[in-house]
């Protein structure tokens, strides 16, 4: 069985999952005062490194001679977590993996730490 394991993300950077319990307490009882967060949930895998992957973080796997950047979300369609990579901006629909494999992938950041990484 899997433990559930949330980080969030705030104005303020990203916290560990004591405060992510904390904040969606407050929404549930409407006493978070307006404050803006995003909840991160583990997906139960780890990269190549050992570290774990939520959902959000940007994944790099190298194929061929160059990397790939994909960002890790949770797809209702898939009823699980899956990794979106759109290849360019004439790309309508991104290309998407349900098959983490964590041998290969390596967290490199998140989405809102390291947006960057992902423009399109």
């Amino acid at each position: 069985m899997q433990t559930i394991e949330l980080r969030v993300w705030t104005r303020n950077g990203m916290h560990g999952h004591q405060e992510a319990l904390r904040l969606l307490y407050n929404q549930a009882c409407g006493v978070n005062n307006g404050q803006y967060f995003q909840p991160m949930l583990f997906t139960g895998k780890l990269d190549k490194n050992g570290k774990k992957i939520f959902c959000g973080d940007i994944l790099k796997i190298h194929t061929g001679n160059y990397p790939l950047y994909w960002r890790v979300e949770y797809s209702n369609i898939h009823s699980g977590f899956v990794m979106m990579w759109v290849r360019d901006k004439k790309q309508k629909e991104p290309t998407i993996d349900t098959n983490i494999k964590s041998d290969i992938v390596e967290v490199v950041g998140n989405i809102f730490e390291n947006h960057e990484m992902i423009k399109q």
